[in-house]
């Protein structure tokens, strides 16, 4: 838990506050009025808290804030300083009544009046440390999604991150730590991708791990290069919980396209030339559930060579 909360200390004419933070001994917890932004004192951590005196002293309704190492860093955030130590309600006395005291003005004869609701007082409640690792230290969670993209690449994307309090950091393999949501690779092979909350460390990380397969981009029919690609959106009314999967190919000879279990080989229908492009050629389409799919394509009538590539539609892996 390595952020600086203000347990105790927060009422006016108070010197001292009480901080306490998850971190190793001897980290800076600095104490800042959070609208002046002044600072009011430091010091340094053991075991896990910091007793930091404070000038000048509290008033009640100033707004303080601590941080640790620097300001603005790993902050729980600022709280309001009450009238008293022993203030827990809220509930507050009438302090002036049509502009004299109200002690004055009950001595003159003036009838008692309710006591007046001030939400900000209420912060006084003792703070506890349990009930705040319990929010703060919720395990980190994600789920990776494998994207097979065009050209015998394929993109990983971290999606659905939870428990990073503050933020999240990562690192794809040997790159370096920030906070990109995905990766396009290229080759073949064992990789591994870590999360982590803004105000943990590398070694507090999430790791998971994976296998990649490239498929395969292209393939020579004699002298013609193919390139196979699929086409795969979302549903629609007609088809909820479906998506349309057809595959496209690009070829200077006619094609014949097949999706493994969904339908059987099929002559492509040329959709003409494209600028820069050989020819396109789009199969039937198909909706299907989400999943695994073996696409494959070859030459008109011809078994003798086959384009093959294994695709995954919103299929998640851990």
């Amino acid at each position: 838990m390595e952020l600086a909360i203000i347990i105790s200390g927060f009422y006016a004419e108070s010197t001292s506050v009480k901080v306490v933070a998850d971190v190793a001994d001897g980290i800076d917890v600095l104490i800042y009025d959070d609208e002046t932004k002044q600072i009011l004192g430091s010091a340094l951590t053991a075991d896990g808290s910091a007793n930091i005196t404070v000038s000048p002293i509290l008033y009640a309704g100033q707004r303080i804030i601590a941080y640790l190492a620097e300001f603005g860093q790993d902050t729980y955030g600022s709280l309001v300083v009450t009238e008293s130590e022993t203030e827990h309600t809220g509930w507050k006395t009438p302090e002036t009544v049509n502009g004299q005291s109200y002690k004055a003005y009950l001595i003159a004869g003036g009838a008692a009046l309710p006591d007046l609701y001030d939400p900000a007082s209420c912060r006084n409640f003792s703070r506890d440390k349990d009930s705040i690792d319990r929010a703060i230290d919720v395990p980190i969670s994600f789920i990776l999604r494998q994207i097979e993209s065009q050209g015998g690449t394929v993109q990983v994307v971290i999606e659905n991150i939870s428990g990073a309090i503050g933020g999240y950091k990562s690192k794809f393999d040997g790159d370096a730590q920030g906070t990109n949501l995905s990766k396009t690779y290229s080759d073949s092979g064992n990789y591994q991708v870590k999360v982590w909350g803004v105000n943990q460390v590398e070694a507090q990380a999430i790791t998971k791990t994976y296998s990649l397969t490239m498929p395969t981009a292209s393939i020579d029919f004699g002298s013609t290069v193919v390139d196979l690609t699929y086409f795969a959106d979302y549903g629609n009314n007609t088809s909820p919980g479906l998506r349309p999967l057809r595959v496209t190919v690009y070829s200077s000879v006619p094609v014949e396209v097949q999706i493994d279990g969904v339908h059987t080989w099929a002559v492509a229908s040329s959709t003409g030339m494209q600028p820069n492009e050989t020819g396109r050629y789009d199969g039937p389409v198909h909706f299907v559930e989400e999943g695994e799919y073996t696409i494959r394509c070859r030459k008109a009538s011809d078994s003798s060579q086959e384009l093959v590539r294994q695709i995954k539609l919103n299929n998640y892996f851990s």
